[in-house]
């Protein structure tokens, strides 16, 4: 009985090199929301249209003190959904809606 040493055929590409599977990069969002009552809402999302739609149906607890319509204030196209929660996280340790605002222009 002869025992197979061979190793499977992807066993020298890493993950997203098949030449079967295309790598998928997948942007993602971090914007700022203001509602009526004046207050702001800091998010990240990997498809900002369908999250702004959660938002405006009240489907998102957060938001729906803040009162409506909401608007949005600003929001920044990001290379990853890592780095999105990273700046998301940045801009709410800020306390300081308008220095959040002046931080994503400036991204």
């Amino acid at each position: 009985m002869r025992l197979r040493t061979e190793q499977p055929r992807n066993a020298g590409l890493v993950q997203g090199s098949s030449p079967c599977q295309p790598t998928i990069f997948i942007m993602a969002w971090v914007y700022i929301l203001r509602g009526s009552s004046g207050r702001h809402y800091i998010g990240a999302t990997d498809n900002f249209d369908r999250r702004f739609i959660e938002h405006c149906n009240g489907k998102v607890h957060t938001t729906s003190r803040l009162g409506f319509p909401l608007e949005v204030i600003c929001k920044q196209k990001v290379s990853s959904f890592a780095e999105a929660l990273k700046i998301e996280r940045e801009l709410k340790q800020l306390k300081n809606p308008q220095r959040a605002i002046l931080r994503l222009h400036n991204c």
